[in-house]
């Protein structure tokens, strides 16, 4: 499988991503902004791998928070995808979204739920095209500590309950994630 490490930008800095072997899963390292005038966050996200399977993420993200603890918000997606298994390149896009719910339990430890939806294309046995729908529930928590200001290093950690391993794209359940925060930690 191939690993990667994402990238999470804000405008108008663009972050190259690189291909990092940590976990088996997609692993953001994010840097978002947050208004000065309100609640509201955004920041986004570059990511790139490579192996048998190379890809590019793009993926913006918007996002609210409701309180001192609480936040919410949506990620957008588009992945192009080139696989050179079985001896031949195929290229992909795969489109998507998700929304996302925080919950502070302590300054250091948060509960997070993610609901996700990915349009899939992928070559079938008979060599043409197909494109197929995946739904998925992840829960789980995470820790962020401040590294100064705004800024926060986080881990999170999450399960997809809506796992299948006889029909889904992911290699497992589990979902990994870590990066930077600035602004909406």
């Amino acid at each position: 499988m191939s690993r990667m490490l994402s990238v999470f930008v804000f405008p108008p800095v663009v972050v190259a991503a690189l291909s990092f072997p940590l976990f088996s899963a997609a692993a953001p390292l994010g840097v978002g902004v947050v208004s000065s005038q309100s609640n509201i966050f955004y920041g986004g996200g570059i990511s790139a791998g490579s192996g048998a399977i190379d890809y590019v993420e793009l993926s913006p993200m918007i996002g609210m928070h409701l309180d001192a603890r609480s936040s919410v918000g949506a990620t957008f997606l588009y992945r192009y995808r080139s696989d050179k298994r079985n001896g031949r390149k195929i290229t992909t896009h795969d489109y998507g979204a998700s929304l996302f719910a925080r919950y502070r339990i302590t300054p250091s430890f948060y509960l997070e739920a993610d609901y996700e939806y990915l349009d899939h294309e992928s070559l079938s046995a008979a060599s043409s095209r197909e494109r197929r729908q995946y739904y998925g529930f992840l829960g789980g928590g995470g820790v962020s500590t401040p590294i100064g200001g705004t800024t926060a290093m986080y881990m999170s950690v999450l399960y997809n309950f809506t796992y299948d391993e006889r029909d889904h794209i992911y290699s497992e359940p589990w979902v990994f994630r870590f990066g930077i925060s600035v602004g909406f930690h």
